[in-house]
Order: C-alpha cells, then structure tokens, then sequence
C-alpha cells in the first residue's frame, strides 16, 4: 500500500526539504514559519525506516530533523506543483533565492 502511494508521486528533494512539516520549518505558529533558502542543490544520501509508517530522510547537508510519513509524502507529490509555486513565491517575496550563499 505505501509503495503504490509513493510510485504515483514522488516529490523532489528540494520540494520536501521546504515544505517540512518540522517545527524548524513551520515553527510553531503561522507567523513563525520560515522560508527556507539557498537550497538550490540538495540530495537525498539516505532514507531511514521508522516503523512500518514513516522515514528520516537524510540529505547531503546532512540535516535529517523530521520523521516524514508515508501520508506525508504523498501529499507533498500530490501537491507537488501548487506548493513549489508556494515556495518560489515566498522566496521572491522575501528577497530570497534558491542559490547557496
């Protein structure tokens, strides 16, 4: 069942890593949330079981904070494309860019 979920959409690396679902991306209200830049070039080096319902993704920066579940994710290849067009915007705002300082 989570195989069938993940082969329909697989969200892109970059995507996952903005729109975490962690306090560290979230924060803890909607005025907290943060905008996470400088990310052009991001990989995934490892995927983590934990349990029979979620990872840990760990990327080549070597954060790994967040257990992301198999619901999760798929929601993030779902909506894949309205939330990077979310992100690109949010950068754009902020006069921030994808580009690693």
């Amino acid at each position: 069942m989570c195989r069938s979920k993940m082969e329909s959409a697989t969200p892109s690396p970059p995507n996952i890593c903005a729109s975490k679902a962690s306090a560290e991306v979230q924060g803890h209200s909607p005025d907290q949330k943060q905008t996470v830049a400088g990310r052009r070039h991001v990989g995934i080096i490892a995927i983590e079981p934990v349990g029979h319902y979620a990872v840990r993704l760990v990327f080549d920066d070597l954060h790994d904070s967040g257990i992301l579940s198999w619901d999760y994710l798929a929601e993030l290849g779902r909506e894949q494309d309205s939330r990077w067009q979310s992100y690109l915007n949010a950068l754009a705002s902020r006069g921030l860019s994808r580009e690693p300082k």
